[in-house]
């Protein structure tokens, strides 16, 4: 197990990360490049190709503690979510898709972008859907974690990629898509 530069599958450049789904993460220590005030614009983005879609399944996280985190993956009950959630309140800045299932075995694009008091999740391209965003800070402290979200069910969870990760970036103070796009067609730094 664990996590293996994978040349079999890449979106870009001829190899990706890729997880098997058991506790596994790449982490980089807390920075303030993580910290979101109320009023900063940001973009998290990345792609996928996830080896099955029967379990959750996270991309990116930070997590404090169980009242303290944020999340972005997919989750076999709610499909694709992100949570962002502050001294326990999570009821503002959550997202759950329902009616999108990314296919197994395939790579696709998925983004969040808060614009303004607005956030959207996109998957190649395409809002799955929009929400009003609370203006709430969000300065965590805990590594940031490729590979690994935590969600809401009744309580906390953890979800673990199972499958391959690449081009994934966090943009704070740039709103990178504000309507439907076309995915990247090259790696980021070259576009």
């Amino acid at each position: 197990g664990g996590i293996a530069i994978s040349t079999s599958q890449s979106k870009f450049g001829g190899s990706s990360a890729y997880f098997d789904g058991t506790n596994d993460i790449l982490s980089t220590p807390d920075s303030t490049d993580f910290d979101f005030s109320a009023t900063d614009d940001f973009t998290i983005d990345g792609w996928a190709r996830l080896d099955d879609v029967s379990a959750s399944r996270g991309f990116i996280g930070q997590l404090q503690d169980n009242n303290n985190f944020f999340g972005i993956g997919y989750s076999s009950s709610y499909q694709m979510y992100y949570y962002f959630c502050d001294s326990g309140v999570c009821d503002y800045n959550h997202m759950q898709s329902s009616g999108y299932i990314p296919p197994a075995g395939e790579w696709f694009h998925w983004a969040v972008v808060k614009q303004g008091d607005v956030a959207r999740m996109y998957v190649n391209g395409k809002r799955i859907i929009e929400k009003g965003w609370k203006g709430i800070n969000y300065s965590i402290t805990g590594s940031l974690q490729v590979g690994y979200s935590p969600y809401i069910t009744s309580n906390i969870s953890h979800a673990y990629m199972k499958g391959y990760l690449d081009e994934v970036r966090v943009s704070k103070g740039v709103a990178r898509w504000t309507q439907n796009f076309t995915p990247p067609a090259v790696p980021h730094g070259l576009i």
